[in-house]
């Protein structure tokens, strides 16, 4: 069964996307995370177009991010 929100996330910019998959827990459905990530991961970015130094300089956050889309 496809995900509803597949064509909802394809829609989005790289940095949407990251937003979503960054958002705190709770904010967004798991159906709605998962196809961020499946999304993001399909568009087979670099770490440094996923990286940016101004917007996310915290390697926490950072780190989080790159587990969830298995950077």
């Amino acid at each position: 069964m496809e995900n509803s929100f597949t064509e909802i996330m394809a829609k989005q910019s790289d940095a949407k996307l990251i937003e979503i998959i960054n958002s705190p827990d709770g904010e967004y459905q798991l159906t709605a995370l998962e196809a961020a990530k499946n999304e993001l991961n399909s568009r087979n970015l670099s770490t440094d177009q996923v990286f940016l130094p101004n917007s996310m300089s915290n390697k926490k956050t950072n780190r989080k991010i790159r587990m969830q889309t298995n950077l």
